[in-house]
């Protein structure tokens, strides 16, 4: 790939050195912002992502044009890569609003249990 170094593991005299690899794949130390650096590091890798896609969305599209199929197939991949991760998005959020009705459950069935009598009365009510 162009303008990107392929760095690897070298050992020099008997230590480890980390390939980025494995530096990628460790979490290390939460940076300012309270995020691992790896953390830190997708998020501006999505968003230079996010930018390029809009690039690549915004080019013309001119059917006489020599680079008209590649372009067209770099928008049809843009748009399905943007349109997969919406809707990945969107499943996400709508998991998140499921509501917990536990705890107004809880207090229903405790204001049921305060208009109740006593069980000894409910127990005479019953053999009667």
């Amino acid at each position: 790939m162009t303008g990107i170094e392929q760095k690897t593991s070298v050992p020099m005299a008997g230590k480890h050195v980390n390939s980025d690899a494995d530096t990628a794949l460790t979490p290390g130390p939460p940076d300012a912002g309270g995020k691992s650096a790896l953390a830190s590091r997708l998020e501006t890798i999505s968003s230079k992502a996010v930018e390029k896609l809009d690039e690549i969305m915004g080019l013309p599209l001119d059917p006489d044009h020599p680079a008209f199929a590649p372009v067209l197939r770099a928008q049809t991949a843009a748009a399905n890569t943007a349109l997969a991760t919406q809707t990945k998005v969107d499943e996400t959020a709508l998991r998140r609003q499921q509501v917990d009705r536990l705890p107004e459950l809880l207090k229903l069935a405790e204001e049921v249990r305060a208009r109740l009598p006593p069980w000894l009365e409910l127990e005479k009510l019953r053999n009667k």
